[in-house]
Formats: C-alpha cells, structure tokens, sequence
C-alpha cells in the first residue's frame, strides 16, 4: 500500500537532503552514523536518495554532524536524565531512536505542519516523541510552537 505523503512547500522539501545523505551513509562501505531507519524509510518510499547527487564529502559530512550531536545529546542526557530534548526543524531526523532516551525523557521533535504530518505516517512510535507543529504564525512568518498530543 502507498504511503499518501502530505503536499509539502519548498522549504517544508528540504527534508529529503538530509535523509538522502543519512541513507547514502548507511548504504556505504564504511558508515558513520548507521541510520538504518532513515535507509528504511528511502527504501519504503522508493525514494531516489541519488536524485541530489551527492559525492562523499557532503553525505560524510551530514553523517559527521548528526553523530557529534547525538553523542553531545547522550551526555547530556546521561548527566540530566529528566530533561527535555527539543528538536526544532526535525524533518525526518531520526535522532530520537538513534540516542534512545530513557522514558523520564520529554522529546518533542518540532518541525512545520507538513513535515509534523510526514514523521506521523513514516517513522515508527518511539517511546518518548511528541510530534509538535507550529500552532500559529506570526505577521512577521516566525511561528509560535506549542506541542501538540501524539496521533
């Protein structure tokens, strides 16, 4: 059965970079990050994560990046274990069940209407996430967030 993705806006697309270079990591010789679910979901949905054509220094280094901020969030964590994670313009980081936070952890990931909608239907239930979206915008385009209950 097709997965019926939510008609998502140009800055709302930018999601797919960023999990195309952590599938492209998980599918390479020598991965760094070992994301299999954002492979999982570029599998599911046929996406073409070569559609960006991205050498090995940008998947490297997306890959670099999101492994130094989840080891930065684990020792955070380890040293405040009622805290509360906050991932603002998550898309469809996959970080929560990367780093595994205990249950006395909030997680909200937090990303526009679009995206809040496409983690729903991709991503498997984690223990702790709160899928949040902006509950209003402002005159000036910021958004106010307020999380939202899970689906």
């Amino acid at each position: 059965m097709a997965i019926a993705l939510p008609d998502l806006t140009p800055l709302e697309n930018t999601l797919w970079l960023t999990l195309a270079g952590k599938a492209l990591d998980y599918q390479a010789k020598h991965p760094i990050l070992h994301d299999k679910t954002a492979d999982d979901i570029v599998r599911r949905l046929d996406y073409d994560a070569g559609r960006f054509k991205l050498s090995a220094s940008p998947v490297v280094g997306i890959a670099h990046r999101s492994l130094v901020m989840d080891n930065i969030v684990r020792r955070f964590i380890a040293k405040n274990p009622d805290a509360v994670g906050l991932d603002l313009g998550a898309g469809l980081d996959t970080r929560v069940y990367r780093v595994d936070p205990p249950a006395t952890v909030e997680w909200y990931d937090v990303d526009l209407p679009g995206v809040a909608k496409a983690r729903r239907l991709l991503l498997p239930s984690a223990p702790t996430p709160t899928p949040s979206a902006p509950t209003s915008t402002t005159p000036d385009g910021s958004a106010m967030f307020r999380p939202t209950a899970p689906p």
